[in-house]
């Protein structure tokens, strides 16, 4: 009878070290998926990026349209006025240093300059 007992209890820590392992294994794919998948997102927002000034939705003209890629996007060069854009999709959000360059834009802290080499 002890045997059994001692059988049973060998078999259920087995099987239990298994769902472990599993458990583990299942937790490094979905993570792995998910790296995966941000990984092709972010693919297909460079893509995106570069079409989106073809696109009838762009504010601007494409051939006005200088494209940057960090920390913004681009800028549009229009006859009257300068537009900085950046580029989002479905829930994608302003970084940090995005939201510094806007809120400098918004306070009109923006300069021209003027370097020469001699």
């Amino acid at each position: 009878m002890i045997e059994y007992l001692a059988l049973i209890i060998a078999l259920l820590i087995i099987v239990i070290f298994l769902q472990f392992k599993e458990l583990r294994m299942l937790k490094e794919e979905r993570t792995e998926f998910a790296s995966n998948k941000q990984r092709i997102l972010t693919k297909h927002g460079l893509i995106f990026e570069q079409l989106i000034p073809f696109s009838k939705n762009f504010p601007g003209d494409a051939r006005d349209f200088r494209f940057l890629g960090n920390p913004i996007d681009g800028v549009i060069f229009a006859k009257d006025k300068v537009q900085f854009v950046e580029i989002k999709m479905n829930t994608s959000q302003l970084n940090d240093r995005q939201k510094q360059i806007k809120e400098m834009i918004e306070k009109k802290k923006v300069e021209w300059v003027e370097v020469r080499g001699d």
